[in-house]
C-alpha cells in the first residue's frame, strides 16, 4: 500500500516522493491544449491567429506553420475564439476529454468584419448572434486611417456626430442625443465627467483601447438610467498572451496644429498573473483654419498613465485598472493670424483618477460578473491664474450581473448603484454642491426559438435622487425623489441565407441632471438657466434593421421612431446680457426618427478592392411639428479601398483609400438656429504593416480645405471654421 511504503522512506524520499506526488496532481489538474489552424480554401497554415479563452482570460497565438498550445487550469467545458486578419472570426465549445485532442481548425476567408465579439452587450456573442444591431471600430486600424482622437473615431460610424472638432473637447452626439442622454464606459466602468457642458470633451486619450462598440437608441435596460440616446463602450487593450512579453510604441504627427503624440507601453503575462502599463504624451497647438488662420487658444495637451493587472485561478478571474489622465484645453476665444505660444486665459485644467475591479466568477449553475469601480474628476476653469471656477466630481459605482443557462436560452438578473457627490471651490459656483443617487435592479430574459429566431426581453426599475446645498448663486436647494421603469423587447430573424432581421423597442426615462435644474450664469460662451420644474424624460423608440451579406456585398437600412415625452433641451431666447446670449433649458414632447443606409461592396474578381457607401438621416421635430435645435445634418459618405494581397506572413501588407463625405444644409432649423450651407469633404491615407511589427502610415484630411462652421459646435455662434487641409503622419512599433 502507498502509505507503508511512505512511512518506511527515509526523511529524503519522503520529501521527494511527496513533491512528486503534487506535481503530477498539479500536471493532472491542467489540461493542455494544442492545435493548428489552417485556411479553408488551400489548407495552408495561418500565422498569427489569436487563440483566446473567455472564461479564463488565457490566450496565444500561432507561429509560422499554424500551430498553438496553451494550458488551462479549467476542467470544464470551455469555449475556444480564434481570430486572424482577413478571416471569419471561430467559436466553439469543447469537453475536457475533446480539448485532450489536437485540434484541427480551419478558418474561411472574410471580408467583412461582422463576427467580431460584442464585450458591451451582456452575452459577449458574436455581432451576427446578437438581438441588438452594435457597430464596432477597432481602434488599430481608424489610427492607421489618421484618426487620432477617440472623437474621430466615433465621427466615422453611421448615425454618430462629433461636436467641436478640433477643439479638444469633442463629444458624440447619437441620433442627435448627447451629454448626459449618451452612456460612456471606460476601464470597464461608467464614465462621468460633467459631460452635459457643451464645451466638455469625452476627456478620454486614445491610448490603451482595443475598440469602441457603439449602441443607438434606448439602452438603459443593463446600462443605467440616462443611457436613452445609447451607449459608447471603450473596450480596454487585452493582456499579452500567456508567457510572453511585448513591448509597443507609437510616434504621430498632426500637421494641421503642430500635434505629437507620442506613447509607449509594456505588457506581460505569466500561466496566472497579467501586467501591463501604457503612458501617453499628446500636444496640439492652436489649429489652423482655411485662409491660413488660427482658432486661437484651441491647443491641448494630455498625460495619460494606464495600469493593469489581472490574476484567475480555476473558476475566478480578477481584473484591476488604473488610469490617470492630466489636460489643459485652451477655451477658443477668438481667429487669428497668428497661434497663441502659451495658454491664454480662460482655460480648463482637467484631472482624473480612475480606479476599477472587475470579476468573473463561475460556478455550477451560472456566473457572477462584478465591476465596481471609483472616480474622481476635477475640472477647473483658469482666469487670472486661479480657478474662476473649480468643480470635484466623486463617482462610485457598483455593476452585479448574475448569468445563468438552461437549454437553448439563457436569463440574467442584476443590479446597479451609482453614487455622485459634486463639490465646489472656485470663486464661482456653476452648479452648486450636490450629491445623486440612482439604483437599479433588472432582468433580462434571451431565447433562441430555433437556430433562425432569437428573442429577447427585459423588465428595469429605478430610484433616482438628487439633493443639492443652497448658496449665494443658487438660493434655491434641489431635493427630488424620482422613480421610474424601463422595458425591451427584441427579435432576430435569420430569414434564409443571406437575410437578416433586427426589430427593436425599448421604453426608456432619464431625471434631469444637475446643469439642466440649476445653472446660473455664464458658462460656454453665453448665459445659461437652469429649470429646477423639469421632469423626467421618457422615450419610446422602435428600430428596425434589415441586413444582407453574401461574400462580396453586405448592405443594409435601418430604420428609428423616438418618442420623447418631456424631452429637455436648452433654447436660445433671443434675448442678451453683457453681450451674451441667453439660453434656458426647457421641456416638450419631441419626436426623433431618421433611418441609415450602408452598401459594402467587395466585387469579384478584384478581390483587392473594397468600395463602402453610407447615408444617414436624423429629424428632430417637437409635437407642434417645429424643429428641434442642434440636430445633425444628412451625411452621405463613401470609402475606396485598395488592399495589397499578402501572398507570404513575411511580406508587408498595405491599403490605399480615399475617404468622401458630403455634408447636406441644415435646412430643418429651430428657432433662432442658422441656416449652414452643404460641404464636401475629401481624404486620403496610405498604411503598410511589416512583418516585424512595424507599421507606417500617412494619410491627408479636408484636402480641399474647405472652409465649413460644424452645425453641432458650441462655437458656432462665433462662425469658427473646422480645420482646414492636414496631414497625419505615423510610426508604430511592436517588439
Amino acid at each position: 500500500m502507498p502509505s507503508v511504503i511512505f512511512w518506511n522512506m527515509s526523511g529524503r524520499k519522503y520529501i521527494v516522493a511527496v513533491a512528486l506526488l503534487f506535481i503530477s496532481l498539479a500536471s493532472a489538474a491542467q489540461i493542455h491544449i494544442q492545435g493548428r489552424v489552417i485556411n479553408n480554401a488551400n489548407g495552408k497554415p495561418i500565422a498569427g491567429a489569436e487563440i483566446y479563452i473567455p472564461q479564463t482570460g488565457q490566450g496565444t497565438s500561432t507561429g509560422p506553420d499554424g500551430h498553438f498550445s496553451l494550458e488551462t487550469p479549467r476542467r470544464d467545458t470551455l469555449g475556444i475564439l480564434i481570430k486572424a486578419l482577413g478571416f471569419r472570426d471561430w467559436q466553439s465549445r469543447f469537453t475536457p476529454e475533446e480539448l485532450r485532442k489536437p485540434l484541427l481548425i480551419a478558418l474561411q476567408e472574410q471580408v467583412f468584419n461582422l463576427d467580431e465579439v460584442i464585450v458591451s452587450t451582456p452575452y459577449a456573442k458574436h455581432q451576427k448572434d446578437n438581438v441588438t444591431q452594435v457597430v464596432t471600430r477597432k481602434w488599430q486600424v481608424a489610427t492607421e486611417k489618421g484618426l487620432t482622437t477617440t472623437g474621430e473615431l466615433l465621427d466615422h460610424i453611421p448615425g454618430v456626430r462629433l461636436m467641436n472638432p478640433g477643439t479638444g473637447s469633442g463629444k458624440p452626439s447619437i441620433h442627435g442625443l448627447s451629454g448626459n442622454r449618451i452612456v460612456v464606459y471606460h476601464q470597464n466602468i461608467r464614465y462621468e465627467n460633467f459631460q452635459f457642458g457643451a464645451k466638455h470633451g469625452l476627456g478620454i486619450p486614445p491610448s490603451g483601447i482595443d475598440h469602441v462598440e457603439v449602441i443607438k437608441g434606448p439602452a438603459s435596460l443593463l446600462y443605467g438610467s440616462d443611457a436613452i440616446g445609447g451607449v459608447v463602450f471603450f473596450v480596454p487593450e487585452k493582456y499579452a498572451p500567456a508567457n510572453s512579453s511585448i513591448i509597443d510604441g507609437r510616434i504621430i504627427y498632426n500637421s494641421v496644429n503642430n500635434g505629437m503624440q507620442a506613447g509607449i507601453g509594456y505588457k506581460t503575462s505569466s500561466a496566472k498573473n497579467k501586467f501591463l502599463a501604457r503612458f501617453l504624451l499628446e500636444q496640439k497647438a492652436d489649429y489652423r483654419t482655411p485662409g491660413n488662420l488660427y482658432a486661437f487658444n484651441s491647443r491641448t495637451t494630455n498625460h495619460d498613465i494606464k495600469l493593469g493587472w489581472s490574476t484567475g485561478k480555476h473558476t475566478v478571474k480578477w481584473d484591476m485598472r488604473y488610469n490617470h489622465t492630466r489636460s489643459l484645453n485652451g477655451i477658443v476665444t477668438a481667429i487669428k493670424t497668428a497661434p497663441a505660444q502659451v495658454y491664454a486665459e480662460p482655460y480648463q485644467r482637467l484631472g482624473q483618477h480612475i480606479l476599477s475591479v472587475k470579476n468573473h466568477w463561475k460556478t455550477g449553475s451560472g456566473t457572477l460578473i462584478s465591476k465596481a469601480g471609483a472616480m474622481l474628476h476635477d475640472r477647473s476653469l483658469i482666469k487670472n491664474r486661479e480657478a474662476f471656477i473649480g468643480m470635484r466630481l466623486l463617482t462610485l459605482n457598483l455593476d452585479e450581473k448574475w448569468r445563468s443557462r438552461f437549454d437553448r436560452g439563457q436569463w440574467i438578473a442584476g443590479i446597479q448603484l451609482l453614487g455622485k457627490q459634486n463639490l465646489n471651490y472656485g470663486h464661482h459656483h456653476l452648479l452648486p454642491d450636490a450629491r445623486t443617487a440612482n439604483a437599479g435592479i433588472f432582468g433580462l430574459l434571451r431565447y433562441e426559438i430555433n437556430d433562425a429566431v432569437i428573442f429577447q426581453s427585459g423588465l428595469r426599475s429605478d430610484l433616482y435622487n438628487i439633493r443639492s446645498r443652497a448658496d449665494n448663486e443658487h438660493p434655491q436647494a434641489i431635493n427630488k425623489n424620482l422613480t421610474s421603469y424601463s422595458g425591451s423587447l427584441g427579435l432576430k430573424w435569420v430569414a434564409g441565407r443571406n437575410w437578416t432581421l433586427r426589430i427593436n423597442t425599448a421604453r426608456a426615462f432619464r431625471a434631469p441632471n444637475l446643469a439642466e435644474l440649476s445653472s446660473n450664469g455664464r458658462h460656454a460662451g453665453r448665459i445659461e438657466t437652469g429649470n429646477p420644474a423639469l421632469k423626467n424624460e421618457t422615450s419610446t423608440q422602435a428600430d428596425i434593421n434589415l441586413q444582407w451579406q453574401d461574400v462580396h456585398l453586405e448592405a443594409y437600412i435601418s430604420t428609428y421612431y423616438n418618442r420623447i415625452r418631456n424631452y429637455i433641451f436648452l433654447a436660445p431666447t433671443g434675448q442678451t446680457s453683457n453681450g451674451l446670449a441667453v439660453y434656458r433649458y426647457d421641456q416638450t414632447d419631441a419626436l426623433l426618427y431618421g433611418t441609415e443606409w450602408s452598401l459594402h461592396l467587395h466585387p469579384h474578381p478584384w478581390d483587392f478592392l473594397h468600395v463602402k457607401f453610407t447615408y444617414t438621416l436624423n429629424i428632430g421635430q417637437r409635437i407642434d411639428g417645429s424643429y428641434l435645435p442642434l440636430m445633425p445634418p444628412d451625411r452621405l459618405t463613401g470609402e475606396f479601398r485598395v488592399a495589397g494581397q499578402r501572398k507570404h506572413p513575411d511580406l508587408p501588407q498595405w491599403n490605399l483609400g480615399l475617404n468622401v463625405e458630403r455634408n447636406f444644409a441644415t435646412f430643418r432649423l429651430a428657432p433662432h438656429e442658422n441656416y449652414r450651407p452643404a460641404y464636401w469633404l475629401i481624404g486620403t491615407y496610405f498604411n503598410i504593416k511589416f512583418g516585424n511589427g512595424l507599421r507606417f502610415f500617412v494619410a491627408g484630411k479636408n484636402l480641399l480645405n474647405t472652409r465649413f462652421v460644424p452645425h453641432l459646435s458650441a462655437y458656432r455662434d462665433m462662425e469658427l471654421p473646422a480645420p482646414g487641409r492636414s496631414w497625419v503622419i505615423g510610426f508604430m512599433w511592436r517588439l
